[in-house]
């Protein structure tokens, strides 16, 4: 069986985008904590941690799934 790289990579690219996205998002309440807390947008910032580190995990796995299930891959016919 062949590997559809194209594929693979387009559904790939935009996890890893997520993934430092979300250590983007963590870094900067972790360093803007006070900031934030004194605006009251604290909670806020943890929410949207919160969706972007859920959507990461759900698309990794997903990926994952397919993977396992041969969906990135071609059948050769001979």
């Amino acid at each position: 069986m062949k590997l559809k790289v194209g594929l693979l990579v387009a559904w790939v690219i935009p996890q890893v985008f997520l993934f430092f996205l979300n250590l983007w998002v963590l870094v900067y309440i972790t360093g803007h904590e006070e900031e934030l807390k004194a605006l009251g947008l604290a909670g806020q910032w943890i929410l949207i941690w919160l969706f972007l580190t859920a959507s990461w995990i759900i698309g990794t796995v997903r990926i994952l799934r397919w993977y396992k299930q041969g969906k990135f891959h071609e059948d050769r016919q001979e």
